[in-house]
């Protein structure tokens, strides 16, 4: 959900918008160590197969933004952006293997993930335009929880209609 940092700097006084910033910056920094995870997440992904990690990511989602929704604190919010490095990390390293494992054997793959890639460009853009404008009309609280309800449908999508795309190795 690229729509949820910019929706929440509304601040006005010069502390607070030093405090954003701070906020911006511990951002990416968290992101920049939770990408270290990645190697485990592949891992797990084999391990455990793909859809229950979708499902985690998914799942950080709406948490995330619900707790954007009342949390004002930038320091608590430090710790409430990890949940974007989880959901980031895994969705990140999902992506490319759930397309190789759709497009196995069929000499797709970077067709399929430039075409994904192109999507979910399209989908930041305007998801930030929009939810910036429902924030705007209704509040940040309510933005924050229009996108948790927006998040809570991508979860049951995916709960509901993605299969396993994990291929099972056989034994020779």
């Amino acid at each position: 959900m690229s729509a949820v940092c910019p929706v929440y700097p509304k601040k006005q006084t010069l502390s607070d918008l030093i405090s954003t910033s701070h906020l911006y910056q511990k951002r990416t920094i968290d992101i920049s160590v939770v990408a270290l995870w990645a190697p485990w997440m592949v891992r797990q992904a084999q391990a455990w197969g793909r859809r229950p990690l979708l499902l985690i990511g998914f799942g950080a989602l709406p948490i995330r933004a619900l707790l954007f929704s009342v949390i004002t604190d930038p320091v608590l919010l430090v710790g409430v952006q990890l949940l974007d490095g989880v959901s980031g990390t895994v969705l990140g390293v999902l992506q490319a293997l759930v397309i190789a494992d759709l497009t196995r054997g069929t000499g797709r793959f970077n067709l399929a993930q430039g075409l994904v890639g192109a999507v979910s460009g399209v989908g930041a853009s305007l998801s930030t335009t929009l939810f910036g404008l429902i924030a705007q009309t209704l509040g940040r609280a309510g933005g924050f929880l229009i996108m948790a309800l927006v998040g809570c449908v991508a979860f049951a999508i995916v709960w509901a209609l993605m299969p396993e795309t994990k291929h099972s190795v056989r034994p020779a």
